[in-house]
């Protein structure tokens, strides 16, 4: 997953966009991604085993079958 890329998160329960790569928090707890909310606003890390990538395919394979 890159920066920009939009995912859901299945701890949170929300979508989110990456919005930077290997996030720190201010007491060093290490993440591999630092993630933009959506439904809440707030920035979090987060680590690749939580966060599923949405893709076009993603879309129409979940929304249109």
């Amino acid at each position: 997953m890159k920066i920009g890329d939009i995912v859901y998160d299945s701890f949170f329960r929300d979508f989110g966009i990456i919005i930077g790569l290997e996030h720190t928090t201010d007491i060093g707890t290490p993440f591999d991604y630092e993630v933009l909310y959506f439904t809440s606003g707030e920035k979090w890390g987060a680590d690749d085993y939580i966060l599923e990538l949405i893709t076009d395919e993603k879309i129409k394979d979940d929304l249109f079958t």
